[in-house]
């Protein structure tokens, strides 16, 4: 009775996020930060995540993730705080402390110790290429505990399965990762017209459909 009662608490809040997003245009959103509201562009190159013991700063354009200290202007575990790069090949140090000045910090999914990060997935676009248009198609698990290392990643195109053929060439995921019990994280994925929802093991991102 008691994991009935938390799993619908559960859904009740996840119905409630996406009844809000449905009001959110794609390119802006709205944050409270203090006593007013910031609006930021969602298709900003870098976006900053602040959570319990790091800020993470996201570069959307070269697929580079880095740690930052909370509240001083230093890089965690490294001299470029760099912890994750979708391009393994690619050693250039494009992080920068003035990109924290200047980014509106988002709360950070933090669930069973890990962290959660929605990316574009950037692999096979050149330097020379315009930076993506907002798809949160990668979804990247991290652990604080072991410096930032990789748990495992999920790209949308790994559920192309679930979807009609004509739904599967737009997947991204929605911005939404939830705890559910037995260790497993709720994430909805988001066609061209339907969004379905799945649960992934927590320690290896293995999925399955909840719903059709």
């Amino acid at each position: 009775m008691k994991l009935k009662l938390r799993y619908l608490l559960i859904l009740t809040s996840t119905l409630t996020a996406l009844a809000r997003d449905a009001h959110t245009t794609p390119q802006t959103i709205a944050q409270s930060v203090g006593d007013r509201v910031v609006v930021t562009k969602e298709n900003a190159r870098f976006l900053l995540y602040l959570g319990s013991n790091a800020r993470w700063l996201v570069d959307r354009r070269h697929g580079v993730v880095s740690a930052w200290a909370l509240e001083e202007e230093r890089p965690l575990w490294s001299s470029s705080g760099v912890v994750f790069r979708l391009n393994p090949a690619s050693n250039r140090d494009i992080q920068n402390a003035a990109n924290l000045k200047f980014s509106t910090p988002r709360p950070t999914t933090e669930i069973f110790g890990r962290v959660y990060l929605f990316l574009d997935d950037i692999t096979g676009l050149s330097d020379n290429e315009p930076p993506p248009s907002l798809k949160k198609n990668l979804l990247i698990a991290l652990d604080p505990r072991a410096q930032g290392r990789l748990v495992w990643r999920r790209r949308a195109e790994d559920f192309a399965l679930f979807f009609a053929p004509q739904e599967r060439n737009v997947l991204c995921f929605r911005n939404e990762v939830v705890p559910l019990p037995n260790d497993e994280l709720l994430v909805q994925v988001q066609g061209k017209r339907k969004v379905k929802r799945f649960a992934l093991d927590a320690a290896t991102g293995a999925f399955r459909l909840l719903d059709d």
